[in-house]
């Protein structure tokens, strides 16, 4: 039986365990006044997506394309102004 159908369904679930995942690292590199001296002045265009009905605010810089992602508890009103100037800090930053 288990050579034509394989092993039993129920035996194989809840073995296989989740390592923990790791951290993302950030590495901010100076940039160069090159770089500084033509971007100037960025637009950003941002949107709230849902992955598994997590909402989460996501944003692009036009010229760049620097994109950045952060995570929201709720879609309330001074949550995404939280969110909005924590990416405005790293713009500025």
């Amino acid at each position: 039986m288990e050579h034509i159908f394989g092993p039993k369904v129920g035996s194989l679930k809840g073995k296989a365990m989740r390592t923990g995942q790791t951290r993302v690292r950030v590495n901010l590199l100076p940039i160069p006044a090159v770089t500084m001296d033509r971007y100037e002045r960025v637009a950003l265009a941002g949107d709230v997506m849902k992955v598994n009905r997590i909402p989460f605010l996501v944003t692009m810089s036009r010229a760049i394309k620097f994109e950045t992602v952060e995570l929201l508890t709720n879609q309330k009103m001074w949550t995404l102004l939280t969110a909005i100037k924590n990416v405005r800090n790293l713009y500025m930053h």
